[in-house]
């Protein structure tokens, strides 16, 4: 079975990022915005949240494909969340 996120999970994500509009500096030729998502070299414009969500997807994309490539027991749709929500962050 493959799993996806599930709204309650992408919010868990969202509420654990944080949103930022405004890019931030994370190392010299790094920047971080929306909900965690990460721009190397030039800041770049800011974001609205509609924005961060869509980037957030995307980040979360190859990461829901490991989550489902590598656990192979069967798991509760807030399992997959939290899966998914702690290697994101990891």
């Amino acid at each position: 079975m493959t799993y996806s996120i599930s709204a309650e999970g992408l919010a868990l994500v969202q509420a654990h990022e944080g949103f930022r509009a405004e890019p931030q500096p994370l190392s010299e030729s790094a920047w971080v915005v929306g909900y965690g998502h990460i721009r190397a070299g030039a800041p770049g414009a800011p974001v609205s949240e509609s924005e961060a969500s869509q980037l957030l997807s995307i980040d979360l994309a190859p990461v829901e494909r490991m989550v489902n490539a590598h656990v192979t027991a069967r798991l509760t749709q807030a399992q997959f969340d939290a899966l998914v929500s702690f290697a994101v962050s990891v």
